[in-house]
């Protein structure tokens, strides 16, 4: 059992105050919330929400989540025993989350495309500017000067062997270097090849011969060799055994699997399917090899004893997803979507939502929640067979709650592959947290008659068509019931055929270079085959996929045209749709004024201010880059916005501004949208500076911070009649001068809400605020659900509802008196509440 360090514990009360509202106060001290985990576990990504989740394998439930970047990011996740290390493909920048606090630290600056952690360097290649960068695998600073590559790097080109040496192979020249102990090696050899490790040796197959070389790791030299029936026309995957010195060889082109042993021979090649497919390189588990099929969305399980293969579905269509083995548990994960899960070697599929698709806009639940007295059940050490193994509890079929139900509802139902489907499909259906406190048990009702069930994640098959109410009961870990929550399932008759009911775009008005996703509901029989093609002005094929959503970036602006064709059986739908791209804006530079859109092309250093918006209907795009001062004077700000008059919807968005004493700065504004931004503004928390710090506002209405990273001294001032909404983002002091407390401020008649976002390591001074000590006049609110506010030992959890958060009302709330609070381990009542 692996378990996050404890540095407090948490005891539960639940009271009834406007709406309902759960706190959880800090009763000891050196206790923290533990993720019980059984067995391996592994970091996934989320991109659509830009999270890391871990899920536990043995249990196959989600165990943290983690946000590390805007919603919408691309991710590439990379582990290093239970620490994780999330790339942001739009930027190069890396975010490091410590496997026992579970703690993501400050994004770094932008370092590459591809990473390589070992257990002394963490690599991170750049594969356009052909540079290696060793960096310190905790802190994330540079080990030593850059290596030059003269090629593009691909990932499969690159491996780390046992010694966490980091071996690169070039496929223009067919060298080979290694690096280790900042020290750089190579061999200089000819023609294509692949690269993989077995037995914690690289290995290297030479695809012109078929030759099979085992290497030494300190010399390069083959040691052993083995020959491999491969092609010169054959597209090659590599991948080694863990176990002994063997590799497995997949051959996408022939849809073939080939396994070849050192010291003895290959032996005759497995058949995938019929033929040529989209095949990915094989994960060895035990004495069992695993192939992605990304064409069908499935994998093929290999028993290397017998060479014999069985297929086993695990997404709905074509998806390219990820495949991995963390101590004998093998996960698989889309990172596009909110599916992933565990397959066992008996084909039986644990599949997993790791965040609530049906509201992916939610917030992260960071940790969940255990009080000392928590009991939950161990899972199996053994899974069952099949899912048909697995009986039912049954029940009256009919939910009834002989307790009364805490507040609002605290869950949602999440219905696997969709809401839609065929009599006789199997459908998974999961039960979902809306908060960090999570669901204990559930009893669900499928309103067709049939015998009800218990569990957080079960399965169920209609046997007649029609719309049907699914119900769920939650009890949540604090032991009391939450109300029922339902979903509405349509069940079609078998054999239905497809039917597209619509295409969407995000954004649905894109710009040229910006990320375009597109998706699609479907109604009817989903099995077949997807085809997406995107014409040009000119009707000419821009992009085509055969995922059942991707994304694409358009070179130029005009008019496309978006066409979906759905296959399956003798059934075919297809539909299109226009589609406006206008061009790119233009670049900014320091010191401009904008009276119209536009965006960074690359890092922006000013020295002094950065830029002004002083228009209407103004849009900043940073596209992912860093706007920065190299002279942070007291009043240097990095994006003014305001005017001669009140300056109405602006936009700044996907980008980083750090090292101005202010980072945005705002008066006399009206609808100001703050998106996908990382802030680290340098302004001290002095109570005579009004307008410093990483947000500011004076006169502000209508201010809306979403997907933030707001990581200053001051995370925010607003003053004189402003209006502030912060949702999704993440505010904390991650200067490396930390003593001092950060700061949030709300004053002069303001209202700032604060609401599905995490609070790190941040104190309200609010007996600080300049209104003659009447924190009364001011207004923070902490909304409903998804909100935790940190504070050492001190914790407040909104579920429901808002909270009456004088000190009085929380004193009665918890049962203490006011000075009770006040002395308690030398808290005050304002460091750890909210005022309304």
């Amino acid at each position: 059992m692996i378990r996050a360090k404890r540095a407090w514990a948490l005891t539960l009360s639940v009271v009834t105050c406007v709406a309902g509202v759960v706190v959880a106060g800090a009763d000891k001290a050196n206790h923290a919330p533990s993720v019980r985990l059984h067995g391996g576990a592994a970091w996934l990504a989320s991109n659509k929400v830009g999270q890391m989740t871990l899920l536990d394998g043995a249990s196959a439930e989600v165990a943290a989540k983690v946000p590390v970047a805007a919603a919408g990011t691309p991710l590439f996740a990379a582990q290093l025993g239970s620490t994780a290390y999330a790339l942001n493909r739009w930027d190069g920048s890396i975010v490091r989350v410590d496997g026992a606090t579970l703690e993501a630290s400050p994004a770094s600056k932008p370092l590459g495309s591809m990473l390589f952690p070992t257990p002394h360097t963490l690599y991170v290649l750049d594969s356009d500017r052909g540079l290696l960068s060793p960096l310190d695998p905790v802190t994330l600073a540079p080990q030593g000067p850059a290596h030059s590559l003269a090629t593009k790097v691909s990932p499969e080109d690159a491996v780390v062997d046992g010694e966490g040496r980091l071996w690169v192979l070039d496929q223009r020249t067919g060298d080979l270097a290694w690096f280790a102990g900042g020290t750089r090696h190579s061999i200089d050899r000819n023609g294509p090849a692949r690269i993989a490790v077995t037995d914690g040796h690289p290995v290297l197959l030479d695809l012109s011969t078929g030759g099979v070389a085992l290497l030494d790791s300190s010399s390069g030299s083959a040691i052993e060799s083995v020959h491999a029936d491969v092609r010169p026309d054959d597209t090659v995957l590599m991948a080694g055994s863990t176990r002994q010195r063997q590799v497995l060889i997949t051959i996408p082109t022939r849809g073939l699997l080939m396994v070849c042993t050192f010291g003895a021979a290959c032996k005759d090649p497995v058949p995938l399917g019929s033929g040529k497919a989209d095949l990915g390189a094989a994960v060895e588990v035990g004495d069992h090899a695993i192939v992605p099929d990304y064409s069908t969305g499935r994998v093929w399980i290999v028993n290397l004893a017998t060479m014999h293969a069985i297929e086993r579905q695990l997404f709905p269509g074509p998806v390219r997803f990820e495949l991995q083995n963390r101590d004998g548990v093998v996960f698989y994960n889309d990172p596009d979507s909110d599916q992933a899960g565990v397959l066992d070697l008996d084909g039986t599929v644990h599949g997993i939502s790791k965040y609530n698709p049906t509201k992916p806009d939610a917030g992260p639940n960071q940790v969940g929640l255990e009080s000392p007295n928590t009991v939950r059940q161990a899972p199996p050490t053994k899974r069952p067979g099949s899912p048909d193994s697995v009986p039912p509890v049954k029940g009256p079929g009919r939910l009834d709650q002989t307790q009364p139900p805490v507040g609002a509802p605290m869950a949602d139902i999440v219905v696997k592959p969709g809401s839609r489907g065929l009599v006789g499909d199997e459908f998974t259906l999961d039960v979902v947290a809306r908060s960090t406190i999570g669901v204990a048990t559930a009893r669900w009702d499928f309103g067709d008659g049939s015998d009800d069930a218990t569990g957080l994640s079960v399965r169920h098959k209609w046997s007649s068509p029609g719309q049907f109410q699914v119900s769920v009961a939650p009890t949540m870990v604090f032991g009391l019931p939450a109300q029922i929550v339902t979903a509405t399932v349509v069940i079609e008759p078998a054999g239905t055929p497809p039917r597209i009911d619509s295409i969407s775009v995000d954004p649905a008005t894109p710009q040229v270079g910006e990320a375009v996703r597109f998706s699609a509901n479907v109604s009817g029989d989903q099995s077949g085959q997807w085809e997406w093609i995107i014409r040009g002005p000119e009707g000419a094929v821009v992009a085509s996929s055969r995922l059942h959503d991707f994304q694409h970036a358009f070179t130029g602006p005009g008019g496309y045209e978006v066409a979906l064709a759905v296959s399956a059986g003798s059934g075919r739908d297809q539909r299109s749709r226009p589609l406006i791209v206008a061009p790119e804006p233009p670049a900014a530079r320091c010191g401009d004024v904008l009276t119209a859109s536009a965006m960074l092309r690359s890092d922006l250093v000013c020295p002094g201010d950065g830029v002004t918006i002083a228009a209407d209907n103004v849009t900043f795009d940073l596209r992912g880059h860093t706007l920065s001062t190299d002279d942070p004077g007291e009043t240097s700000t990095g994006i003014k916005i305001g005017g001669s008059r009140t300056i109405q919807n602006t936009t700044v968005k996907n980008g980083t501004i750090t090292r101005f004493k202010t980072g945005v700065g705002m008066t006399d504004v009206s609808g100001v949208t703050l998106s996908a931004m990382n802030v680290m503004s340098s302004a001290e928390n002095r109570v005579d500076t009004e307008v410093a710090g990483d947000v500011y506002g004076i006169n502000a209405r209508n201010v809306q911070i979403s997907g933030a990273h707001l990581s200053g001294r001051t995370s925010f001032k607003f003053h004189d009649n402003s209006e502030a909404t912060i949702t999704d983002s993440t505010l904390s002091n991650d200067a490396q001068n930390n003593s001092d407390r950060p700061e949030a401020v709300c004053t002069r008649r303001s209202k700032c809400s604060i609401s599905k976002s995490t609070l790190r390591a941040l104190f309200w001074r609010l007996d600080h605020l300049k209104i003659g000590q009447r924190p009364q006049a001011s207004k923070i609110v902490f909304l409903s659900q998804k909100t935790t506010y940190r504070r050492g030992r001190c914790v407040i959890s909104l579920l429901q509802g808002l909270l009456l958060t004088r000190s009085r009302s929380l004193s009665r709330a918890s049962g203490r008196s006011s000075n009770a609070m006040r002395t308690k381990r030398g808290l005050r009542p304002w460091d750890c509440i909210a005022l309304s």
